[in-house]
């Protein structure tokens, strides 16, 4: 059984390293069933994902000054 599928617009691996590269980092993993259908889609996950990142090192940073 295939954990990721392809969409019609990308591949399920090439939107794993797409993402790793935009992010610059492949330390994370995301839960999805199916590659994204198009680029709003992408850029909306992308940017999804970027917020998460900024809000965890808010977060430590936070913590570290504690």
């Amino acid at each position: 059984m295939q954990m990721y599928e392809d969409s019609s617009y990308m591949t399920a691996k090439a939107f794993l390293e797409r993402l790793h590269s935009d992010l610059g980092r492949s330390d994370f993993h995301i839960g999805f069933s199916q590659a994204p259908d198009n680029e709003d889609e992408y850029l909306e996950i992308l940017n999804y994902l970027k917020r998460k990142f900024n809000e965890m090192k808010l977060e430590q940073k936070i913590g570290n000054d504690n």
